[in-house]
């Protein structure tokens, strides 16, 4: 990502900007390190980002970490206004504000919500003892184009609450880009492949571990049962 730090002001100035840990501490320019500010003898010149003028609009913008560098997190960034050659300390700040920070881009109400996803089939149905599952789920991008994962994960199946699980091959198949098509994958469970499937249980089908849009990401993508919302009914047939 790119121009998070943006900032309006008189058209023609130099500006750069700082940015902060919580405790006060300050970045390196390369965002690879931080310290207290002034540390080893070093100054303003080892610490600012660039914040440049777009045409002569009085828009600034600038990257709060190219590279990236920084981990995840809530940070400050200060903007200040360079008055010479280089930035030197005690220059004029013209504002300062926070930088909540995913690692690569900046997490703002444009992108809270706008994360890669996994769009999955919800539960599936009640099916017969030894039949077979089937149903689809979609890996979609942060704009919300379909998208293959760039790492597959793998496809467990969980019985009630428990934490024992089948994964494949033990009857559990995925067809990656089913049909050709991008973001479209099918999994196949065959009921008969393990004991482990159950008459009168609810399972839960769960997705870890797969990549997409260079985010790990984990989800439910389907649920089912085995023979257990069938309706005891018993008919009573004529006569008295």
């Amino acid at each position: 990502m790119a121009n998070e730090i943006q900032q309006n002001f008189a058209s023609g100035k130099t500006l750069y900007a700082c940015r902060f840990q919580p405790d006060g501490d300050v970045f390196l320019a390369d965002g690879a390190s931080d310290e207290s500010w002034g540390a080893g003898g070093r100054d303003a010149d080892y610490y600012d980002v660039a914040v440049t003028e777009a045409g002569s609009s009085g828009h600034y913008v600038g990257d709060f970490d190219s590279v990236p560098n920084i981990a995840a997190g809530v940070y400050g960034v200060c903007v200040y206004v360079q008055a010479g050659g280089n930035p030197v300390d005690g220059e004029f700040q013209l504002s300062q504000g926070i930088m909540v920070w995913d690692g690569s881009a900046e997490v703002n109400l444009r992108t809270v919500g706008s994360s890669p996803l996994v769009l999955a089939s919800g539960d599936v149905g009640d099916f017969n003892e030894d039949g077979e599952v089937h149903f689809f789920y979609n890996t979609i991008d942060r704009s919300g184009a379909a998208v293959a994962p760039s790492v597959n994960g793998t496809i467990a199946v969980y019985k009630e609450d428990g934490p024992d699980e089948v994964t494949p091959a033990t009857g559990v198949t995925i067809t990656r880009a089913f049909d050709g098509i991008v973001g479209l994958h099918e999994v196949k469970i065959d009921l008969s492949a393990n004991s482990f499937y159950e008459k009168e249980k609810n399972y839960s089908v769960v997705l870890a571990g797969e990549t997409i849009d260079t985010k790990v990401t984990n989800a439910k993508v389907g649920s089912f049962s085995i023979e257990n919302r069938w309706a005891n009914v018993h008919f009573h047939y004529g006569g008295k």
